[in-house]
Formats: structure tokens, C-alpha cells, sequence
């Protein structure tokens, strides 16, 4: 051993324009939403629906890729209509978004 640490190159993710660059829509959604973005590079996101309690409904990590990427939700079936929150998480950030459910 030369007494030296190597480490592995850490590249992080990152939305550009990460409040206003990233849409959920249809936002009053019925049965599905649609997240779309622009990333910066590839990587992991974790996209998790709450209801107003904090409460997971939904929780779904997905790679993604450098470019628009569009990532397709089916909300489930148990959901009634109401106010809840769309948490993203992408490169250590996070973001918030409201949703509103009509059934």
C-alpha cells in the first residue's frame, strides 16, 4: 500500500431549473401524472406521492438520463379526491409539488 486513498468520482444529479423546470401533470389528475423534466446527466430519482398527513401513498425510484425524461405514474386505485404532495427527490435536493386528485 503507498499510504494514498483513492476515491471514486462522485457526479451529482441535477435538475436544471429544479422549481420551475419540473412539471406534474395532469395537475387535477384523475387515474395518472406524468413528471417531466430536464436533467442535467443520469442517475437515480425517487418520486413519492403523501397525502396532507405526511402519510406515503406511493413511492417509486427510477433511473434517469441525462435530457428531457418524462416518468409516468399510475396513482393508486385507493386514492380519493383531494390535496396531496408530490416529493422528488434528485441529487440530494428535493422538491415539492401540490397535486390535486378528482376521482
Amino acid at each position: 500500500s503507498t499510504g494514498m486513498n483513492r476515491f471514486s468520482l462522485v457526479k451529482r444529479i441535477t435538475i436544471k431549473d429544479l422549481e420551475s423546470g419540473l412539471i406534474v401533470a395532469p395537475n387535477p389528475a384523475k387515474d395518472n401524472i406524468t413528471i417531466r423534466f430536464d436533467a442535467a446527466g443520469g442517475g437515480d430519482i425517487e418520486i413519492s406521492i403523501l397525502n396532507m398527513q405526511g402519510s406515503m401513498l406511493l413511492s417509486r425510484k427510477q433511473r434517469i438520463t441525462a435530457g428531457l425524461n418524462n416518468i409516468m405514474i399510475s396513482l393508486p386505485e385507493t386514492m380519493s379526491a383531494g390535496t396531496y404532495v408530490a416529493s422528488i427527490v434528485v441529487g440530494g435536493e428535493v422538491v415539492y409539488k401540490k397535486l390535486i386528485v378528482n376521482k
